[in-house]
Order: C-alpha cells, then sequence, then structure tokens
C-alpha cells in the first residue's frame, strides 16, 4: 500500500516517523504534501499535483479543515482513500454529504479513525439500536487555547478555576472551536447525529491533559467514559492521534482486526 501524507505538523511528523518506524512489509509512505518545504525531509514536496501523480492508495489528512475542504475531494475523485483527522470539517452538511456521493460513486473509502476521543466502535455499535442521549464534556488546560477567541475573553494566565465556554451541540463545538473540539465532530458523526450531542466545552487551570468524558445511554445499555490524553508538541491535540492513525494502518494490513 502506498500511503500519501498531507500536513507536517506535530500530528503530520509523529504520524511519518511512526510510519517510516513500524516498516510493515508492503507499507510504504511516498510522499508528504506541505505548505513549506523542508530539505531535511526527501520525500516532502509543496506541489500537489506532483502528490497526486505518484498515486498513493492511501492519503492521511493531518493538516486541518480548511485542507479537508481543499484536497479530499480531489483525492475522492480520484478513486484514493483518505483518513481524516480534521474530522470538524464534515460539520458542513453540503459538503458532508457531497463527500459520501463522490466517495459512492469513485469508490473511495473516506476513515475516520478514533484519534483523541476513543470509543467510536462501541458508540457505533450502539447507534444500531436507538440511541436517547449522546453527551460530552471535553476540559483543556488554558495553554490549549491560545490563538483561539477564548484568549480575547479569558485571561488564561490568570485564570483560578474551571470556566466552562461552550455549551451546545457537536455541529457548534466543531465550527466554533476547529482545533479543540474536533473530537465532538466525531462523536457526532459516530452517535445520535451532529446536531443532537450535547457538548460542553471547558478551560480548566487545575489539569495539564486533555479530557474527554462521554456519556452515552440507548437500547443498549448506559456507558460513560473518562479520556485523559497526554498532550503532544501541540497543546490543542495529544500523542494519541498518531497512534490512533497507525491503528489505522495496522487494520488495513493486518489479517486480524480487532474493535472495529
Amino acid at each position: 500500500m502506498k500511503v500519501g501524507l498531507i500536513g507536517y505538523g506535530a500530528i503530520g511528523k509523529d504520524v511519518a516517523q511512526r510510519i517510516q518506524s513500524a516498516k510493515l512489509p508492503g507499507l510504504e509512505l511516498i510522499s508528504i504534501f506541505s505548505r513549506t518545504r523542508s530539505s531535511h525531509v526527501p520525500i516532502m514536496t509543496t506541489d500537489f499535483s506532483h502528490f497526486l501523480s505518484l498515486k498513493p492508495n492511501l492519503v492521511i489528512e493531518a493538516a486541518g479543515q480548511a485542507a479537508v475542504r481543499t484536497f479530499v475531494p480531489q483525492l475522492v475523485q480520484r478513486g484514493i482513500s483518505v483518513a481524516v483527522c480534521s474530522v470538524g470539517a464534515f460539520t458542513d452538511k453540503a459538503f458532508e454529504q457531497q463527500m459520501h456521493q463522490q466517495a459512492l460513486r469513485h469508490n473511495a473509502k473516506i476513515y475516520f479513525p478514533s484519534c483523541a476521543l476513543g470509543g467510536l466502535d462501541r458508540i457505533c455499535a450502539a447507534k444500531e439500536g436507538s440511541l436517547q442521549t449522546v453527551q460530552l464534556q471535553t476540559r483543556k488546560p488554558p495553554t490549549s487555547w491560545y490563538g483561539t477567541e477564548v484568549e480575547s475573553r479569558l485571561d488564561l494566565e490568570q485564570l483560578s478555576v474551571p470556566t466552562r465556554v461552550f455549551t451546545g451541540t457537536a455541529r457548534q463545538a466543531a465550527q466554533k472551536y476547529p482545533q479543540n473540539a474536533n473530537v465532538s465532530a466525531a462523536l457526532g458523526l459516530a452517535g445520535g447525529g451532529l446536531d443532537e450531542t450535547r457538548v460542553e466545552v471547558w478551560v480548566d487551570p487545575d489539569i495539564h491533559q486533555n479530557v474527554h468524558v462521554v456519556s452515552v445511554q440507548g437500547d443498549s445499555g448506559l456507558f460513560s467514559f473518562e479520556i485523559r490524553n497526554a498532550p503532544s508538541e501541540n497543546p490543542k491535540t495529544g500523542v494519541i492521534v498518531a497512534m490512533s492513525i497507525m491503528k489505522l494502518l495496522r487494520n488495513l494490513h493486518d489479517p486480524f482486526v480487532i474493535g472495529i
């Protein structure tokens, strides 16, 4: 399998290193597309036409929602499957429907790895029955919020108590905080829907990890879980994201597939 990668920030670098270290037989990272080129990465290109000419079988997106909207349609129209990290782009209903139709038409797959959240296999299974409630509470330390509109609303350096900055739907959360509430979009797509999934977002000076608490009630029963993700080089995300991408690649590569 020939794999391409879009984006070479904290997540992209981690993914690239893990793919190259894993040395899975028949799986090769053939190119990395980035806005800026590094002489230390020979397979990197800033030319998307060149990237496409290499004909990857699967492309991993790790570059943000704008990159999803720009590049994923071009890939899918060529029958190239894509693993999307920035799932919040699919909160745009028209874009979601367009990509669904094109993927069917061109025999491509669009994968949404669990990334920072996890538990999506159980939630998708529960959706085979009915879901009464799906709720998410996300808590992140102040360092995760620099460069967002929250920085203009709160004194992040002096914040001393946990402060709720958002309550609403998964669609609204992912659109308002595309870097910090991306997991809400994944949960909404997996569960009861983007407009039915309820989300709270907090800035919490008492924690040093990104915390997600999920609660689901449906025909299959009631379950809840808490995730405390170790932060990555980018405090808005966690090291588990790249690990989740590697799990997807192993699922596509290995004869035994567990937890889908």
